[in-house]
């Protein structure tokens, strides 16, 4: 069809299509919110950066969330808007956008808890939902007491940091032109991350690791600035080591072509 010829066509491109400019875009379509919280986390990391000194037009444009048009007017970019928009500005350009989050930790009821992105009580952008969902999904992983060689609290355990690496994958490799974006399951004993789009890189090569081809590479690289993706193709690899360490059942990639 049209659209898988399309879809092969971008999937094809080494400039991925979240660079992509959004035609008569503008700032207005970001949640302000959200960017504020970015920005205040990219300053945390990156001290006296003078990249926190730009406004917010500046800044996006930095890091690819702008991009100037013929007319050398600054638009959003596809990645720029799934990263900070606001849900219904997004639907606009992505049809049949959705993240949805669903915790099923008790059989006697549909959803203990749920969060989706087009229930209009928050933003409904992409770094919104990471931010909400990662707190629900490190419950299922609890830290013991420990001490880093600083002397403060460990507050994350292995397991929960790559399962966080494999949401940002999960994320930066969903084809948000097809119609059924990123669901995540949380069950009492797994967690399922379901994504549009197969993978760019053969299934046993992201096993292996090494290899980092996401469809969304500006969006991950957003995540990157922050210190939420190594962009090495190391994400994957370290969900199996770490599984294997605590001798969990092997984690399992299943790709299928007609849903």
């Amino acid at each position: 069809s049209k659209l898988e010829i399309s879809n092969m066509l971008r999937d094809q491109s080494d400039r991925t299509q979240d660079f992509k400019i959004v035609e008569n875009s503008s700032i207005r379509q970001i949640d302000k919110e959200s960017l504020a919280s970015y920005r205040a986390r990219f300053d945390k990391r990156m001290k006296n950066h003078t990249w926190s000194e730009l406004d917010d037009e500046e800044f996006l444009y930095r890091i690819n969330g702008m991009d100037r048009d013929k007319n050398g007017d600054l638009r959003l970019t596809e990645a720029g808007l799934l990263m900070f928009g606001y849900e219904y500005e997004i639907v606009k350009k992505f049809a049949d956008y959705i993240l949805d989050y669903e915790e099923i930790l008790d059989d006697s009821i549909r959803w203990t808890n749920r969060i989706k992105s087009d229930d209009m009580t928050w933003s409904g952008n992409i770094y919104d939902f990471f931010f909400r969902i990662i707190p629900l999904i490190n419950e299922a992983f609890p830290v013991k007491f420990e001490l880093d060689k600083y002397g403060e609290r460990i507050s994350e355990s292995k397991a929960s940091i790559a399962v966080r690496e494999g949401l940002i994958n999960c994320i930066c490799n969903a084809n948000f032109y097809d119609a059924y974006g990123v669901v995540i399951r949380r069950y009492p004993k797994k967690i399922i991350f379901t994504n549009s789009g197969v993978l760019r890189v053969p299934v046993e090569k992201v096993i292996k690791g090494g290899y980092s081809d996401a469809r969304n590479k500006a969006i991950m690289k957003m995540f990157s600035l922050i210190g939420y993706s190594e962009r090495a193709g190391s994400g994957i690899p370290q969900i199996y080591a770490v599984w294997k360490e605590n001798g969990w059942p092997e984690p399992k990639i299943i790709q299928e072509f007609n849903h």
